[in-house]
Parts: C-alpha cells; structure tokens; sequence
C-alpha cells in the first residue's frame, strides 16, 4: 500500500509502565507474528497510560543514560533522514523525530498518536523547527488509518511497533 521507511527499536510490551518497558526486539517480532492482521483500535488504557506519562516522556526516553549509550538520537537520524515527500509517522509522541526530518525532503508530515498528552508536546516541538508548518499532528489508531490509500510517499516508526496493541494490524494497514 505505501513505501515503507520503518526502523523498530522494540520495548517490552507487557509492561504497563512506560518506566518498566525494555528495549527486546525479539519480544516485539514474535509480537508481529503472533498478532492477527485484523484492525484493533488502540484502547483507551493505552492513551491514558501515554498521557498520564507524557511529561516525563522526554527526559526517561530522550535524554537518559540508556538512550545515549544506545544511540537512540542517531537511529532517530537514520530514520527521519532517509524520509521524503508526504510522510506519515505512526506513534509520533513527543515528536523525538522531529528535528531530524530534513526540510528540503519533506513536502508534509503528518503525524499520529492515540495520547493527545504526547501529541501536545509534539506541537510544541514542531513550532520551533524549520519544518513545523508543514507537520500536521492528529490523533489517529495506526492500525486503522483514516487516510486514503497512496496517501503517503514514506511511512516512518521507531517505537509504536512495540507498544501498538496490534502490531501485525498495524503492518498489514501499511
């Protein structure tokens, strides 16, 4: 359905805690490939957990020791870089990505995110960067995308496939 730019830096998903969650890419395939492709709606539990942790996102996530020796900022960069056109970020956060997009590739960006919590400091992040008038952020369930098909030149996700409540819908919606 669409190109597909997709890195997965995968966090345990049993975790109810963002705190909790580790970084185990196996956890996160064998996810993959036990989830029916069939749509399941991010829950409400799920929002709630993202908006109740949203304020503490960046600091435990972004700039923590386990991010900076991980390199966490330069797989976001390898990522956002390779990026073109109309792009749609699935599990965009606090739009950690964001400053890695490159202006003079990208027409739009759109992103989404069940946490209304998250995407409040996306917006905030995105009014200071060159490509802020150009990103569009929304609430949105990445396994039933409310976009027409072809709608995007470039899909791009680092961390919702971990914690998408049906990661192989999500995939199968790509």
């Amino acid at each position: 359905m669409l190109p597909l730019s997709l890195l997965n830096l995968a966090v345990s998903p049993g975790s109810r805690s963002l705190a909790d969650r580790r970084c185990f890419c196996a956890a996160a395939a064998a996810a993959v490939i036990a989830t029916p492709p069939q749509a399941v709606a991010a829950s409400p539990t799920t929002a709630a957990i993202y908006d109740a942790e949203a304020s503490a996102y960046d600091a435990a996530y972004a700039d923590s020791l386990v991010s900076r020796a991980v390199g966490f900022d330069s797989l976001r960069r390898s990522v956002a870089t390779r990026a073109h056109g109309d792009v749609l970020e699935l599990g965009v956060g606090t739009g950690l990505n964001l400053p890695f997009y490159e202006p003079a590739s990208v027409r739009t960006l759109t992103g989404i995110d069940a946490s209304s919590g998250m995407l409040e400091l996306a917006r905030r992040r995105a009014g200071d960067l060159p490509l802020g008038p150009r990103v569009t952020l929304r609430i949105a369930d990445a396994a039933a995308l409310p976009f027409p098909d072809s709608s995007f030149d470039a899909v791009v996700d680092t961390f919702g496939l971990c914690v998408f409540e049906a990661p192989g819908a999500v995939l199968s919606e790509v």
